[in-house]
């Protein structure tokens, strides 16, 4: 499936020419690594989010269990994956494409997803940042582990 997703996005022309295909660690290339640096900060949200809702970080239901990967992060992250990083990751599309070092790009992929966090969406007919969203819904994905309530996804609007 993450085979076809990336496949599609460079067919569309949405990342620069330089992407070939996806690689998730040690990459040289500009766009790996600015996806691989985004997914890094989200990791991070969804990781407080869980510890804040009492949540066991390594017991996953998709990714597979192992020892030292927090599989239920990952799973978690899968929702957001696409709106909060490559969403912002394709609004940079000609930055990456022209710069040498990640460097000199790192502090516009660090803001474009801080600020799609901080940013406010309308969520049960108010307006909350996307970083409380999130927080909301790893609580109801907590209840549904307590009491089986169903977990109903967030739906981004673009």
């Amino acid at each position: 499936m993450l085979v076809f997703y990336f496949e599609y996005l460079k067919a569309m022309e949405l990342l620069p020419s330089s992407f070939v295909y996806r690689t998730k660690r040690h990459s040289e290339e500009m766009t790996n690594i600015a996806l691989n640096y985004g997914y890094a900060i989200l990791f991070n949200f969804i990781y407080k989010s869980c510890i804040n809702a009492g949540l066991e970080p390594y017991y996953g239901v998709l990714h597979s269990v192992r020892s030292a990967k927090p599989s239920l992060i990952l799973d978690i992250m899968e929702e957001y994956r696409s709106f909060v990083v490559d969403r912002n990751i394709i609004k940079l599309k000609s930055k990456l494409s022209k710069a040498k070092d990640f460097d000199k790009v790192k502090k516009d992929v660090a803001s474009a997803i801080l600020n799609t966090l901080s940013k406010k969406y309308k969520y049960n007919h108010r307006k909350l940042t996307l970083e409380s969203i999130i927080q909301r819904q790893i609580y109801k994905i907590s209840g549904y582990f307590c009491s089986e309530n169903k977990y109903k996804s967030y739906i981004f609007r673009w």
